[in-house]
Parts: structure tokens; sequence; C-alpha cells
């Protein structure tokens, strides 16, 4: 996982393209950490925020415990 600013922070990882055609940064608009998006930290935001939608989908279906 990556690391937010905020430890508390539960927000969505978002990927920034740089201009000019650069690699770009993996960021969170909610506490604003952000890094480069190198392969290993672009996959694991796409695991953290797919991590959070199966979070909300068990929430929403009673099956949290």
């Amino acid at each position: 996982m990556l690391e937010h600013r905020d430890p508390d922070c539960t927000g969505t990882w978002m990927l920034e393209p740089e201009e000019g055609g650069g690699r770009g940064r993996v960021c969170c608009p909610t506490c604003g950490a952000s890094r480069p998006a190198t392969l290993e930290a672009t996959m694991a935001a796409l695991k953290e925020n797919l991590l959070s939608v199966q979070m909300i989908a068990l929430g929403l279906t009673g099956r949290l415990p």
C-alpha cells in the first residue's frame, strides 16, 4: 500500500500524467500525497483503490463484520 500524508486518509489514488508525455505522478487529491508513477507505485495505487471498492461493496451488502 502507498502511504498517504494523513494515516486516516481514505482518499482514492489518481494518475496525473506529466505534460510532454512523461511518466507522471500517482496522487491522492484528498491528502495531497504524491509520488512518481513507477510501475510499482501505479500497481499499489490500483490495488488500494480496488480494495476500497470491495470494502464499500461489503458494507453496502451488510457483509462487514
